[in-house]
């Protein structure tokens, strides 16, 4: 049975790749053809020092594991044996402390870029490892070590995440950490390890946990953390001839206590046990509801039904779990309802409002198959933006109110997810002109009898609007929808969602096919992003990925290939081959932007910019143009080197260069759209709301700005200062853990709001 936890992702940093050596594999005067290589490599850390002890592991999606390494006291590793790959390139995963307290601790893991290997031959990848921190503590069960408790670290940023399990003496490290803010949990692993409660680290009343911030080469110490012993609910799922339903309907527990704001469950089977229980561990001494969805290829929005309850609409029998006790054994009958078609129109009061008018959007959803009502939540959308979501009632109505909408002409319409039997559906637009506020006059004439007053001038200011989801995944698909409110997109584009590298030229592809940018993580396509596709894009359209298989493997284009897809991967030895790849599918344009590889702002400033001129992105090692790059430059006739690694790998390019990320964004800006009526932010620090945001912007004709967390730079307020006459759009991309509330009001007040 499958332990279903959240995931750790590693982040992928580019390690220097050397070209392959000659290896003596066969002895002197042996007539034997070698069939395997060598891989060897140092590992280095702060000041240039060997990094003694690593664990070095070597992965590829299309071979056999073929072992791992651990480097000796200069640093160096040596895996032998290797088969050549055939297809997938290798990749080499750097673990500095193995999972142990100690020197390397602090240090960030690593994965290389992609690199084949050759019979005979020996390939050298070494490593230059960066410091993050630690954390370190003791978990205690009654006041005893407790072995076996997972503790998991997930940071603000989305990249940010750790992972460590207790060992016999209660301690764990979470090593290797990007320098973050982090809230710490603590929960079952699996049986037979301690079935304890899910905890936070510093649990407030409501259940919420404490924040800890992790510096640079800083091992931060959290001391001992009390666990409690937890409850356990299995539950036999059968149809109606008493058969266990054990591949399609999934039970889910939820507290029902609604300001409950901590951990709700510790881990549950992906799968159940023979005798057709599904097993959820590391429950609370809380009332759970237990709700039924279905999946097949993909799962439907809402649940089927629920625990001793009648259908979606019913009211189920929650049940408490004993912490510490025996399991609560249950059995239920499940049937499960066809799920039909809906159709959504949605309409708005008054008819002619003003700015700043409170405006009464009503969707109504219907099921004319079946005449269920359906349940759930509405989105309402405008082209500028989300307006918010408001629940069904009986009745099958959702009423938002809202005073947001500027004066001019907008686009509003309503999305329905869908529950366990209605399906999703979204209605048509309709048209909201909303007329300028009055302004107050002025006063009248004086004296002899002066000229009457005139009206106030109206200055209207940008409208900043944030477009955001849940998480990066989500957040792609938000921007989808507000690029394609009514579907009818060209094309779907598909990214890795954890790894920038084949990701970053992926702007000027989405908006050459009139294509959203989504995301994708791990071997399945998510549920939002499987949604997504089928809203946005028709069967029998195509769904363009980027990257190899190590980046998205064939099981997720396998899973769109049964969604009635056609799939066209773009990919290539490595990311710089990849980017070749993608300017070729262009029709190899002769005006290239060029941007390093091996950090992501650079590339993705100059994402809407290249497709702004037609162009392409392609890609240099930091400050060097690799082979393939330099291939294809030669029959360019415009280049420009965005930011300072790739002005200096190619000093013949026009340089567009800033102080920091910062400036060199609103450079690319200033330089290619002088005057914009749409500008994008996003965060200078992580990648993912960017990817999707450029290529929106891309699609629209607009710049990609970026901000920090804590403040707008300068050079991004000059750009708007110097721009916002002309602006009439302005979409911030990600939540508030990202961009947060004063970065919004910043922004408005560059804008002269």
């Amino acid at each position: 049975m499958k332990l279903v936890r959240p995931g750790i992702v590693v982040a992928s940093i580019a390690l220097a790749i050397v070209a392959p050596l000659s290896a003596n594999a066969a002895a002197s005067g042996s007539h034997v053809q070698p069939t395997d290589g060598t891989i060897s490599g140092t590992v280095t850390g702060a000041g240039s020092a060997p990094v003694v002890g690593a664990c070095i592991m070597l992965d590829s999606s299309g071979q056999p594991f073929a072992g791992s390494a651990v480097t000796n006291a200069q640093g160096v590793y040596v895996l032998a044996g290797v088969l050549p790959n055939q297809s997938d390139p290798y990749e080499i995963a750097v673990n500095p402390g193995c999972g142990r307290s100690g020197p390397n601790a602090s240090y960030m893991a690593y994965i290389s870029s992609d690199f084949n290997v050759i019979a005979g031959q020996t390939t050298t990848v070494n490593a230059t490892l960066t410091l993050g921190g630690s954390i370190t503590g003791r978990v205690l069960l009654g006041g005893v070590a407790a072995s076996g408790v997972c503790v998991e670290a997930a940071g603000v940023s989305d990249a940010a995440s750790a992972e460590a399990t207790s060992v016999v003496d209660g301690t764990y490290v979470l090593s290797g950490m990007t320098p973050d803010t982090y809230t710490v949990r603590f929960q079952v692993c699996g049986i037979p390890q301690p079935n304890i409660q899910p905890v936070f680290y510093g649990a407030h009343a409501d259940g919420s946990g404490s924040s800890v911030t992790v510096g640079v080469g800083q091992q931060l110490a959290l001391g001992d953390q009390a666990v409690q012993l937890g409850g356990e609910v299995d539950i036999k799922l059968t149809d109606g001839g008493g058969h266990p339903l054990t591949t399609t309907v999934y039970p889910i527990l939820r507290v029902t206590d609604t300001s409950y704001a901590g951990i709700q469950v510790g881990a549950q089977f992906g799968a159940p046990d023979g005798n057709g229980y599904w097993h959820t561990y590391g429950l609370l001494s809380k009332s759970y509801e237990i709700d039924y969805y279905y999946c097949t290829t993909g799962c439907r929005a809402g649940p089927i039904g629920s625990y001793a309850g009648h259908g979606v609409g019913g009211t189920p029998t929650p049940v408490t779990p004993v912490a510490g006790g025996a399991a609560l054994m249950l059995t239920d009958a499940v049937s499960i309802p066809a799920d039909s078609t809906t159709s959504s129109v949605v309409t708005f009061s008054p008819a002619a409002p003003t700015a700043g008018q409170t405006i009464a959007f009503k969707a109504t959803i219907a099921d004319p198959q079946t005449g269920t009502v359906p349940t759930g939540q509405v989105d309402f959308q405008s082209d500028a933006g989300d307006l918010g979501s408001a629940p069904l009632n009986s009745h099958g109505i959702a009423i938002l109110n809202s005073n947001t909408l500027l004066a001019g002409v907008h686009h509003v319409y309503s999305s329905y997810d869908g529950d366990g039997d209605s399906e999703a559906s979204s209605s048509p637009s309709v048209t909201v002109t909303v007329a300028a506020a009055v302004a107050g006059s002025s006063g009248g004439g004086g004296g002899g009898g002066g000229g009457g007053g005139s009206a106030a001038p109206v200055v209207t200011v940008a409208p900043v609007t944030r477009v955001s989801g849940t998480d990066r995944i989500a957040t792609a698909v938000a921007v989808s929808q507000g690029s394609f409110p009514a579907g009818n997109a060209g094309a779907v584009v598909l990214a890795r969602a954890d790894d920038y590298p084949d990701a970053l030229v992926g702007g000027p592809l989405a908006a050459a096919k009139n294509a959203p940018l989504l995301l994708t993580e791990g071997s399945t396509l998510p549920t939002e992003t499987g949604t997504e596709v089928k809203r946005v894009l028709p069967a029998g359209g195509t769904v363009y990925v980027l990257g190899g298989t190590s980046a998205i493997p064939t099981s997720v284009t396998s899973q769109l290939t049964s969604l009635g897809y056609t799939v066209t991967r773009y990919s290539g030895a490595d990311r710089y081959a990849t980017a070749v790849a993608v300017a070729t599918a262009l029709g190899s344009p002769t005006t290239v932007l060029l941007a390093t590889g091996v950090n992501f702002p650079d590339a993705l400033a100059a994402g809407p910019a290249a497709a702004h001129v037609h162009g392409a992105i392609l890609l240099t090692d930091g400050s060097t143009v690799p082979a393939e790059t330099a291939t294809y430059l030669a029959g360019a006739h415009v280049t420009y080197a965005i930011g300072g690694p790739a002005a200096a790998a190619l000093p013949a390019a026009t340089a567009i260069v800033g102080n920091d990320r910062y400036a060199t964004a609103a450079a690319v800006a200033t330089k290619f759209f002088p005057s914009s009526a749409t500008v994008g932010v996003a965060t200078g620090t992580g990648f993912p709301d960017a990817l999707a945001g450029g290529a929106q912007l891309a699609l629209m004709g607009g710049p990609l700005l970026l901000s920090s967390a804590a403040s707008v730079p300068a050079s991004t307020s000059n750009y708007l200062a110097a721009d916002h006459s002309a602006l009439t759009k302005v979409y911030v991309y990600g939540g508030t853990s990202v961009l947060g509330a004063d970065v919004i009001a910043a922004l408005t007040a560059a804008l002269g709001g």
